[in-house]
């Protein structure tokens, strides 16, 4: 698995089930998956922000516990690859 390296916290749990599931997506060209949408740019860059933003609201929601936080965050991390690279 791609994020075996990380510690046993459980935020650092639902960062690895995201990370996983994304590579999992991506392998079996999961057509119907955000990340192969958006690495095959079938999703604009406002759209993009707007995935951002939802992922970064629910990533620092007090009331998710530090699984969904770590979850939220891998997408974060990931969707801010993508919007990045859509350009200005």
């Amino acid at each position: 698995q791609i994020a075996e390296h990380l510690g046993d916290t459980e935020f650092n749990k639902g960062y690895a089930k995201a990370i996983n599931g994304i590579v999992t997506s991506m392998e079996k060209n999961d057509r119907d998956s955000i990340i192969c949408r958006a690495a095959s740019k079938e999703i604009d860059k406002r759209d993009l922000k707007k995935l951002l933003l939802e992922s970064t609201k629910r990533a620092t929601d007090a009331f998710r516990t530090e699984e969904e936080k770590g979850f939220e965050t891998a997408w974060v991390d990931v969707l801010s690859i993508y919007v990045e690279r859509a350009g200005a």
